[in-house]
């Protein structure tokens, strides 16, 4: 029958809420998608008292117009329970459950990585089929993942320091980007003024050398991704150079700024694209040779030319999300409550708590379903 979900996502920095309608199996409606972010360009970053006390602002506020603009009683209330920062994520946590109590309805925590990871089965017309492998990179996350089936994932390749989005952040910022999600200011930027002629300009700096985590003595083999070593070479290459970083920000001096920007970026997405095909040709993941799907999800993959470049890896079928559904969002939330909800009828626990680590690959065990 038709049923309407309120998903409610609090596990950074942004308060989302939406209302999605499904009408049938084969159908969904997003009835209202809102999305309020911390501002903090001023302090350079997610400060974790803010952004609790900006979610205990715009939630409640939030899911009232969303369900007063609507008329909408919805039958099933979805929450990101987890990975995140706990503070934010129990205010989400709390309001759903109160929810759930106050109109009794069933309540459904989300895994906040399988919300992105399942983006691209929203869209019904068009969507990857189980088994597939998922590229996660955001801010906080940059994994590679075979599933299964709905609650079965393997991690792949992770990191062994910090993600993707963060070394963009912290490259950009080094570079005198500024802005409330600086990666995609740096993005905008070259989008808007480089010229790929000045690459051939002998006088300007870049950046060279190996990309991360290749084969050396005592670490032969070793697979897996390595984003930390890219912000030390920035500002070991600059130091070296003579340049103060801060003249980046003196007009004269854009052209050198954007072309450290190219090779920051590209530099980035190189290295998730080696270690991707060193993965898949060592052939030692029983089954991945015969998976044909690959989905990309999370912040990162909003980057158009991170798209282009992963378009090279040997799938079939090559699925991204809107830009738009590729930063957190409530959408994906409320779409990974229903594949949980129709596959398996499955429920959460009142007594559930948040998880700030909520390993992807252990959601079959998870006690608090029922």
């Amino acid at each position: 029958r038709n049923y309407t979900v309120l998903a409610i996502e609090t596990s950074c920095d942004d308060t989302a809420v939406a209302l999605l309608d499904r009408p049938s199996s084969n159908d969904l409606s997003v009835i209202a998608n809102v999305r309020k972010t911390l501002k903090n360009a001023d302090v350079g970053g997610i400060i974790p008292v803010d952004a609790v006390l900006h979610h205990q602002n715009n939630l409640a506020p939030t899911v009232s117009e969303v369900l007063q603009a609507t008329n909408t009683v919805p039958d099933l209330i979805a929450v990101t329970r987890g990975p995140g920062m706990g503070a934010c994520l129990a205010v989400g946590l709390e309001c759903a459950k109160g929810l759930a109590v106050a109109l009794n309805k069933p309540l459904i925590g989300v895994n906040h990585m399988l919300g992105h990871l399942l983006t691209c089965r929203i869209d019904q017309a068009n969507y990857p089929q189980f088994p597939f492998v998922t590229l996660l990179a955001s801010g906080g996350h940059t994994m590679f993942t075979l599933s299964r089936s709905l609650y079965h994932h393997q991690i792949l390749l992770n990191t062994v320091d910090i993600a993707i989005g963060d070394a963009l952040d912290k490259c950009a910022r080094y570079l005198g980007f500024s802005g409330n999600m600086i990666a995609k200011e740096m993005e905008a930027s070259l989008v808007q003024n480089f010229n790929p002629d000045w690459l051939q300009n002998e006088s300007l700096l870049r950046l060279t050398g190996d990309l991360p985590m290749r084969n050396k003595p005592r670490r032969i083999g070793s697979v897996a991704f390595s984003f930390a070593s890219m912000i030390s070479k920035l500002s070991r290459t600059v130091s070296a150079a003579g340049i103060d970083p801060a003249s980046f920000l003196e007009p004269q001096n854009q052209m050198q700024q954007l072309v450290l920007a190219h090779d920051v970026q590209n530099r980035a997405f190189d290295h998730v694209i080696e270690r991707i095909s060193t993965l898949l040709d060592s052939k030692s993941v029983p089954g991945l040779d015969s998976v044909k799907s690959f989905v990309a999800s999370g912040g990162t993959i909003s980057n158009m030319t991170f798209r282009q470049k992963l378009q090279q890896l040997p799938f079939s079928n090559h699925y991204f999300p809107p830009a738009e559904l590729c930063t957190d969002n409530a959408v994906m939330i409320g779409w990974a409550a229903i594949e949980m909800f129709e596959n398996s009828n499955i429920r959460t626990s009142l007594s559930v708590p948040p998880y700030r680590k909520w390993d992807i690959s252990t959601l079959s065990s998870d006690p608090y379903y029922v």
